[in-house]
């Protein structure tokens, strides 16, 4: 791992988390508000499946047009669980932002995973 010691420190914490989803492990990131490389979204519990999409091919587009790294986490402030809190990661403000329209747009219906994000490609003149 290269970079400075907060660039190595982030990297670290974004692996920690991505290995305990993989695993299927609840993951709980402690105060994000305080972290300078998040940005959180508040979302109703029923839009958790828009934001994220297909087998989460929505998220995992909207992470790859913006360079952010992103995903749902119980929100502790909501105790009577109507809400969900997206938490989007990345040194740039910028992208982060990016990141919190798109997946606004995508609540709304007005997001589509980009073609070729399926990993598959996509040839338009077939009939």
């Amino acid at each position: 791992m290269a970079g400075t010691r907060a660039e190595r420190s982030r990297c670290w914490d974004y692996l920690t988390w991505l290995l305990k989803q993989r695993k299927g492990s609840k993951v709980f990131v402690d105060d994000p508000e305080k972290r300078d490389d998040c940005t959180e979204l508040r979302i109703p519990r029923g839009a958790a499946g828009r934001v994220q999409g297909k087998a989460g091919e929505t998220l995992r587009s909207i992470e790859r047009e913006t360079k952010t790294f992103c995903f749902l986490v119980p929100d502790r402030d909501d105790p009577d669980g109507k809400e969900e809190l997206v938490l989007i990661f990345g040194a740039d403000k910028k992208r982060r932002y990016k990141a919190l329209d798109l997946m606004e747009d995508a609540m709304s219906g007005r997001y589509r995973a980009r073609d070729g994000d399926r990993g598959g490609r996509r040839d338009e003149r077939r009939r």
